[in-house]
């Protein structure tokens, strides 16, 4: 008879082993999710958002809230789900569509591999691939228009 301790705890150990290499590996529960740094934004008296500083995103198109800016602070995922830094209420976009992120000083698009792609000023943006943006860029995620200004 095959005395049963022993077994359970090499099951244990190993469970233990692969549980911490999906977590070191982010193969579970996706990238965090970053928020706005709530100082980049400036409101009125009625809470009308006026000026961001910095790196930002503006909705041109697409939404109730054409006009408003969004901070790129490091990486924003765009979406239409909840889950997204930037929530775009638009069926022709992916629950994850797109990230735009702050890299080696420049700001970066790449489409998330949706189904409808990610097009930065009429040039489709390959799955997977970064796109540098430059001042005034348009982005446009199904419907939705949006428009990157840099920091400068």
């Amino acid at each position: 008879m095959i005395p049963l301790i022993p077994i359970v705890v090499v099951l244990a150990v190993v469970v233990i082993a692969v549980a911490a290499y999906v977590l070191s590996q982010g193969l579970v529960g996706g990238p965090p999710k970053q928020k706005a740094t709530p100082n980049l934004a400036i409101e009125d008296e009625e809470g009308t958002q006026v000026k961001i500083v910095g790196h930002r995103l503006v909705r041109l198109q697409g939404g109730i809230k054409v006009g408003n800016e969004f901070p790129i602070t490091s990486v924003v995922t765009i979406g239409s789900a909840n889950t997204a830094n930037f929530t775009v209420a638009d069926p022709s976009v992916a629950a994850v569509h797109a990230t735009v992120r702050l890299e080696g000083g420049r700001v970066v698009v790449e489409d998330a591999g949706s189904g409808t792609g990610t097009v930065v000023n009429d040039e489709r943006v390959g799955a997977l691939t970064p796109k540098p943006l430059k001042d005034g860029d348009t982005i446009k995620l199904g419907a939705t228009t949006l428009l990157y200004k840099s920091g400068n």
